[in-house]
């Protein structure tokens, strides 16, 4: 870690050592963010842990409207709209990026290049997760419009 706060102490009270033993210095997560530490019983993901909850009176209101729920994923979880998703996008980002260079450096093969890339992403899956995706987006439209209409 650089910066001024490299060779800061974390205190006693708090466990000790220094900000820099809990930075991975590979760049490279071993766990799910979302995964239980057993240590801890709470997730490793900061955002979710008790002490970092939000208790203000929006929250409590937010919370109240999402079945009790303490953050997203949690209410995620509890309307059982959570679910894991197959890298179809980062995979077809490759495809794209990968193709577009190719094409542009393939000489007298553009479309060709081009129309393989297109049947590759294809089959990766991309028009069900465009219409999931675009199905997404109208019920966040919809339901932002629901929300405005409960607050009148």
């Amino acid at each position: 870690m650089t910066g001024d706060h490299a060779n800061l102490k974390v205190s006693a009270k708090l466990g000790g050592s220094s900000y820099d033993d809990g930075y991975s210095k590979l760049n490279f997560k071993a766990v799910s963010q979302n995964d239980i530490d057993p240590n801890t019983g709470e997730a490793y993901n900061p955002l979710l842990w008790k002490s970092n909850q939000d208790e203000t009176e929006l929250f409590k209101d937010w919370s109240a409207h999402m079945e009790n729920a303490t953050n997203d994923i949690d209410y995620l979880q509890k309307a059982g709209k959570l679910s894991i998703a197959a890298a179809t996008r980062s995979s077809v980002k490759s495809e794209t990026v990968n193709a577009s260079w190719q094409a542009i450096t393939a000489a007298g093969k553009f479309e060709k290049t081009l129309d393989e890339a297109r049947t590759k992403i294809d089959n990766l899956g991309y028009k069900e997760v465009l219409k999931v995706d675009q199905q997404n987006a109208k019920d966040l439209i919809q339901a932002r419009k629901d929300i405005v209409k409960q607050a009148k």
